[in-house]
């Protein structure tokens, strides 16, 4: 068997002087001469009709086709070059990633360089157990993002104190009774100290 879209070479044998290449059942013309190319994506029976010494003789062949294993590359993506790794989506059953970028370590790290903007094309290919492969590209955009994520300096307010918007820039990633959208209301949870973290969403090494 071959995979789909693979190439076959299918080359006659004997002593006949002409050759006519047939899809069984369909009889579709595929070719003359004493060999055929294919391309098939699904299996297809071949007949191929040869004369020798004036007389009309034939054989036939099937080709067996195995289809191609799914490749789905994981979205696009956007990295700060603050020199943050990221570690790429876990990889599917027979997946494998590969990148020519020095950014790319096997087997799923990107290492931007701290100030550094760059593109890497990222491919999924994927092995099936008859060898089949096929293959899916994403894209990783390093970008130079200055203060994409920024909580601001550190506050000290009174428990019973006015509700405080916080500055900073990013989006924050706390949320409960007493913080909620950037605004903190120290009347609503007890003295104590608090750690409030904001994220740079468009940077995906950073969240």
């Amino acid at each position: 068997p071959v995979c789909a879209g693979d190439t076959v070479d299918l080359i006659a044998s004997g002593p006949g002087t002409s050759y006519d290449w047939l899809e069984v059942g369909t009889n579709t013309d595929l070719g003359d001469g004493p060999t055929l190319q294919l391309y098939p994506t699904a299996p297809i029976s071949v007949a191929l009709l040869d004369t020798i010494n004036g007389c009309p003789t034939g054989d036939t062949l099937q080709v067996l086709v195995n289809p191609l294993p799914t490749a789905v590359a994981p979205p696009d993506v956007t990295l700060c070059s603050d020199g943050t790794p990221y570690t790429l989506p876990v990889l599917p059953a027979g997946g494998d990633y590969t990148a020519l970028s020095g950014a790319f370590s096997e087997p799923d790290l990107i290492s931007p360089t701290a100030g550094v903007a760059d593109v890497v094309t990222v491919t999924l290919t994927v092995t099936d157990a008859n060898n089949c492969q096929a293959s899916d590209d994403m894209v990783i955009t390093i970008a130079n993002i200055v203060g994409a994520a920024d909580a601001g300096p550190d506050l000290d307010t009174c428990w019973n104190n006015t509700p405080v918007v916080l500055g900073g820039s990013g989006d924050w990633q706390d949320s409960s009774n007493y913080f909620v959208d950037g605004i903190l209301y120290p009347a609503l949870t007890a003295p104590g100290i608090y750690t409030l973290t904001t994220c740079a969403t468009q940077c995906v090494n950073l969240c």
